[in-house]
């Protein structure tokens, strides 16, 4: 079961952080322009509810299960430190949310960077796990 959920959870995370970078790198580019185009708007909600959406509830729930079926991990702070890197995620996924309706250049750009640094900083360290106990 841990290998499924595992693979979900892999899979969730390449959707959700994936659909993020795409969407704050377009939603940047939208932003500098002074005319905004209706088809480029619908496009970016449709990748927000068909990507990142799905890609986030699929992170958050096998994210849930692999911690129910491995409840010592919960004491390693190398995973508190990754799950404040998700935490992060959360808020760049919702201030993207909102930047669909009225993109700001200014907070895109450092939204753009942070969500490679946590896709980045998780995976390393999962794979790494320093500080483990």
């Amino acid at each position: 079961m841990i290998p499924w959920l595992r693979a979900g959870h892999f899979l969730g995370l390449i959707l959700w952080g994936g659909g993020l970078l795409t969407l704050t790198a377009g939603l940047r580019a939208r932003a500098g322009r002074s005319h905004q185009d209706a088809a480029e708007a619908d496009t970016a909600r449709r990748i927000y509810n068909t990507v990142c959406g799905p890609g986030a509830f699929l992170t958050l729930f096998t994210g849930i299960g692999l911690l129910h079926s491995q409840q010592p991990l919960l004491k390693q702070p190398w995973l508190h430190g990754k799950l404040l890197l998700v935490a992060g995620l959360f808020v760049i996924d919702q201030l993207t949310r909102r930047a669909l309706h009225r993109p700001v250049a200014r907070g895109l750009t450092a939204a753009h960077a942070f969500v490679w640094i946590a896709l980045i900083g998780a995976v390393l360290l999962v794979e790494m796990r320093p500080w483990a106990r």
